[in-house]
């Protein structure tokens, strides 16, 4: 048993009221702060974040992060890309053979019906392009000839667009404005994206995949991933609630692009491909970039998946936001210390680029994780990994507590060591207990206790 997990066992109801009194002291603090940090209602509220979640978000006009060096970045240098370098540093491990062989022997979590779960849940985005630059054929455009295309403020399409996708699942959306230093300078095929104003509409040609200059506005949706499945990562039936979102963010990106073919504009949905997620989910006002190289979402935290659709609508962009994410960062390291590929980094002021597949035009003002390192480790344990996703404190279901530690987390760094220690405490980021795996397939029932 870990040190960890005796900590979480020797929690009692003494323990417990003792750190709720430390952190309604502690929500005084954030009472007391100056109400220039509030929000106002409008495009930038957040779906679902409580008052005191919104009151805490501080909105920002530059983006956070020194991008004066940064260029575009050739996917095929990305981790999924495979460049040679990575195969080589993989030095023959095999993800499948190992899967394999946790199935066989029935370990929990990673058992023949959970690996069924963990494969088949990407099926939305496997078996069918979503993410097509043609349109599905679901729209009905025919209309635009008698109605014309939708028109509407620029204010009023920024609230279109979010009630729309809220509607076919977003968890959280936003807007902002195309920056080209976002989207890859080519394809994993080292076929260059490029932007133009020879087309009008999104093209693919053996030369290059042509973007009209038109399509200045970038929409941003977050998936939330299931916490009580993610749990169990890593393990096939914790990645099971990777696939599956990934698999709602395919279903969102191309149900959204045909929403706004519909009204009369064009449309380039897209997941992990064609341009960076992060950054434009910063810019869009959705979060800061945590110590794991991943967004922090005030309200998902990172238990989230990002998509874009880039879009010739006019929309008024939001504000980007800061909630306290780097200050806490600075502190906490429980993603790294977690990390069993000794990935992520541990140093107190941010690092430069750690392979080759981190973009070397940044640097100084974040931090970078190795991710071959990362995927090293997916070949080794047979799955996805998604502990730094798990473990991060701002990864919680909704709660009036976790409001408050978010809240003061936003406001004050004072107290970010105590919160780091009461998530331990409390055991929360865990591997679930795998008695609750194992049962996960013997009951009805969808609760799971960890």
């Amino acid at each position: 048993m870990t040190e960890q997990e005796k900590k979480a066992q020797g929690v009692n109801r003494r323990d417990f009221l003792k750190g709720a009194g430390l952190l309604a002291g502690a929500a005084g603090v954030l009472a007391a702060s100056s109400p220039a940090l509030a929000v106002s209602d409008g495009p930038n509220s957040l779906f679902n974040a409580g008052p005191l979640t919104k009151f805490t978000i501080k909105q920002i006009d530059e983006f956070p992060h020194d991008i004066s060096r940064l260029k575009r970045f050739p996917q095929k240098k990305s981790t999924f890309g495979r460049p040679p370098e990575l195969m080589e540093f993989l030095a023959g491990t095999s993800q499948k053979e190992v899967a394999l062989e946790k199935q066989m022997a029935k370990e929990p979590g990673f058992t023949q019906l959970d690996y069924a779960l963990y494969d088949c849940g990407w099926t939305g985005t496997r078996a069918f392009n979503f993410y097509s630059w043609e349109p599905l054929g679901v729209a009905k455009t025919g209309w635009l000839e008698k109605l014309g295309p939708w028109k509407g403020t620029p204010e009023e399409a920024n609230i279109v667009v979010k009630k729309a996708a809220r509607v076919f699942g977003a968890a959280d959306v936003g807007v902002c404005k195309v920056n080209e230093l976002w989207f890859y300078e080519s394809d994993r095929k080292g076929i260059p994206y490029v932007f133009t104003d020879e087309v009008d509409t999104p093209t693919h040609t053996d030369e290059a995949h042509l973007i009209p200059k038109s399509m200045q506005s970038m929409i941003v949706c977050l998936v939330p991933i299931d916490l009580q499945l993610m749990q169990f990562c890593p393990g096939a039936l914790g990645e099971g609630a990777i696939s599956i979102a990934y698999s709602r963010m395919a279903e969102l990106a191309g149900t959204m692009a045909e929403f706004l073919r519909q009204i009369g504009y064009k449309a380039l949905p897209m997941g992990n491909d064609t341009s960076l997620s992060v950054p434009a989910a910063i810019d869009a006002g959705l979060g800061e970039q945590g110590r794991h190289g991943l967004l922090v979402n005030p309200v998902l935290g990172s238990a989230l998946r990002p998509i874009k659709i880039l879009t010739d609508l006019p929309i008024a962009p939001d504000k980007r936001i800061s909630f306290g994410v780097r200050e806490f960062c600075k502190t906490c390291k429980k993603c790294a210390r977690e990390c069993p590929a000794g990935a992520i980094p541990f140093d107190d002021d941010y690092n430069e680029p750690q392979c080759p597949s981190n973009n070397p035009g940044g640097g100084g003002d974040r931090w970078y994780v190795h991710v071959w390192k990362c995927y090293k480790f997916w070949q080794e344990v047979g799955t996805g990994c998604g502990i730094c996703l798990r473990v991060c404190p701002f990864s919680k279901p909704k709660s009036w507590l976790h409001d408050v530690v978010k809240g003061v987390a936003a406001t004050t760094p004072a107290f970010n060591s105590f919160f780091i220690s009461l998530d331990d405490i409390m055991g929360y980021g865990t591997w679930g207990n795998p008695d609750e795996a194992v049962r996960f397939w013997k009951t009805a029932e969808w609760d799971i206790k960890g």
